[in-house]
């Protein structure tokens, strides 16, 4: 009697046809909690910005104002529906790259991220010396930033939820991302 070892031709094929069938199941459930992981990322990002933002000015009493820019390289706000890139500025109305504080580019992830505003005059917070956030002279409220994924998920949108006195909070909505 001769004693190999390994497998059958039909236990490998056995073994394949499960391994199949459990990737199958699992690949959109991991495809879901990339997407959801994008824009909770985003998200946090922003919130974070804007929490720097009033932190800067306090720190700095003075006005600082946190806002869409044309581009990368650009110290000037920029009114406009989708944000890519942000700035964290001091004297608004400057163009002067001696006053931004900081800047940002947003992750689209090849445009399935966009990131939008409600209630937000000219896509642009100011945050003045006492910490409160303002859109034109007016306190902040109801004031969101939106980030959404045109990918088919459940809860496609993240608001970020800006309030008079600075508090920021982040909710998942359902709805289409436009």
């Amino acid at each position: 009697m001769h004693d190999t070892k390994g497998f059958t031709l039909i236990e490998l094929m056995f073994t394949l046809a499960i391994a199949g069938v459990l990737i199958a199941v699992a690949a959109p459930s991991f495809t879901q909690m990339v997407i959801k992981n994008r824009l909770n990322s985003v998200s946090s990002e922003l919130a974070d910005v804007s929490s720097i933002s009033r932190s800067e000015a306090i720190k700095r009493n003075r006005t600082i104002t946190f806002c869409r820019a044309e581009d990368a390289t650009k110290a000037v706000c920029k009114d406009g529906t989708n944000w890519e890139f942000w700035i964290i500025k001091q004297n608004a109305s400057s163009s002067s790259e001696d006053d931004v504080i900081r800047r940002g580019t947003i992750n689209t992830y090849g445009g399935s991220i966009k990131v939008s505003t409600t209630n937000i005059t000219n896509s642009r917070i100011d945050f003045a010396t006492d910490g409160l956030a303002r859109s034109g002279s007016a306190l902040l409220s109801g004031a969101q930033i939106v980030v959404c994924t045109t990918n088919s998920i459940v809860d496609p949108i993240r608001q970020i939820n800006l309030g008079a006195a600075s508090q920021v909070t982040i909710t998942s909505t359902t709805g289409t991302c436009l």
